[in-house]
């Protein structure tokens, strides 16, 4: 079971977070990259038998062993970090207002406005009149918009650089 499943299947309890600390950090720990309180083999070298973890050698730290993720059963380790603080933040939905001109491009009757979030998943808005209201998710961070104007049958007609969003 990995340290995220595990550490759900025990209510999230604080044994289950040392638990999964200790694991966690006998693999991912080193002592030259953390500071007090966090887990990791006192001599700098980490579960990885041939290199640690930050090395550089040509396996990027993995070296000849194994993904850590076997190392806890069905993997996803990588997940342990985020869920001992709790998992992944709820949304946080906020309104901006892009204002465009719609006279300053000729034939130009709507603009499509394209949202791109640092995660990269993007959102388009269509709009005929100024401003036009977008959704941003403020835990990610500045988003990027970039307006196309459309003719009336729907082609572009122009596009804008893409901008941050504030």
């Amino acid at each position: 079971m990995s340290l995220s499943d595990y550490y759900l299947s025990q209510g999230g309890s604080s044994a289950a977070v040392a638990w999964g600390d200790l694991m966690y950090g006998n693999c991912m720990g080193n002592p030259m990259y953390t500071t007090g309180g966090v887990h990791s083999i006192g001599d700098g070298a980490t579960c990885d038998s041939v290199a640690g973890n930050l090395s550089a050698d040509v396996h990027y730290g993995i070296g000849a062993g194994k993904w850590y993720g076997f190392f806890f059963g069905i993997g996803a380790s990588w997940r342990w970090p985020a869920q001992r603080l709790g998992g992944v933040q709820a949304a946080q939905p906020r309104a901006v207002f892009v204002g465009f001109d719609l006279g300053s491009v000729p034939s130009a009757v709507s603009v499509q406005i394209l949202v791109t979030a640092p995660s990269g998943a993007q959102a388009t808005y269509a709009c005929s009149s100024s401003p036009c209201e977008v959704s941003v998710d403020d835990r990610q961070g500045s988003h990027l918009y970039r307006m196309n104007y459309l003719s009336q049958s729907g082609h572009m007609v122009a596009q804008s650089q893409s901008t941050l969003l504030d």
